[in-house]
Formats: structure tokens, C-alpha cells, sequence
């Protein structure tokens, strides 16, 4: 198993097509989310696809009005369901958690060929 060239090619994009992303490859994507490691494997987060052009528009507003956020084919909301776990040394575990799983989406992104921009709001 080689992904040194996914990362190699990982970028992040901030023009999209204006096309829908295929089941397919959202299932893979959600997939390798999804088997990402966590704190203790808690796994303590949701997935949500927003592909609505409406509630796109309302996410490109909410991260701080960046337009080309509406723009993407789909955006997934990477969401914790426990805020409040903390590791041994004391730090939470969910910003970290979140990250590897976003990392590990965005690597499966760049193998399906589509392009990928991380964001915090």
C-alpha cells in the first residue's frame, strides 16, 4: 500500500466544478473517515453530506462568508458527539480526533480524484 502519493498531491482547492459528487466515491470517502482512529477508538463524531445548494450557501456563510465553501459539489460537516473526553494529559480529545478523520476523508478525496479544502469555523 503506497499513499505518499496522495498526500504528494493533496491541495487545497478553493474553485470547484459545479457538478454533483458521485455516491460512490462519498461512501468511500465516509468510509475512511470512519475508520480513522480516535482517542481510546471512541469514534465520538457524526458525518454530515450537505449537498442542498441552499443549505451550502447557509455553511459558505457560517465559515465566515468564504463563497467557493457553497461552490463544492458536497461539503461534509464533521461534527463531535462528546466534547467534553479528555486524553491522559488532560487535553480534549475531540479537536484531534475530528482532524485524523478530516485528514484520512481528504487523502480518500484526492485518490477519488476530487478536490479538497480543510476548514474550521
Amino acid at each position: 500500500m503506497d499513499v505518499l502519493p496522495e498526500i504528494a498531491q493533496r491541495r487545497s482547492v478553493r474553485r470547484f466544478r459545479d457538478q454533483a459528487v458521485e455516491k460512490a466515491k462519498l461512501e468511500r470517502i465516509l468510509k475512511a473517515g470512519q475508520l480513522a482512529p480516535s482517542a481510546k477508538n471512541r469514534q465520538e463524531w457524526r458525518f454530515i453530506v450537505v449537498q442542498d445548494a441552499s443549505a451550502k450557501g447557509d455553511l459558505a456563510g457560517a465559515a465566515f462568508g468564504q463563497p467557493w465553501v457553497g461552490e463544492a459539489g458536497a461539503l461534509i460537516a464533521i461534527c463531535p458527539t462528546n466534547v467534553d473526553y479528555r486524553m491522559p494529559n488532560g487535553q480534549l480529545s475531540f479537536p484531534l480526533d475530528l482532524a485524523i478523520a478530516a485528514a484520512f476523508m481528504a487523502l480518500q478525496a484526492t485518490r477519488e480524484g476530487l478536490g479538497t479544502c480543510l476548514l474550521t469555523t
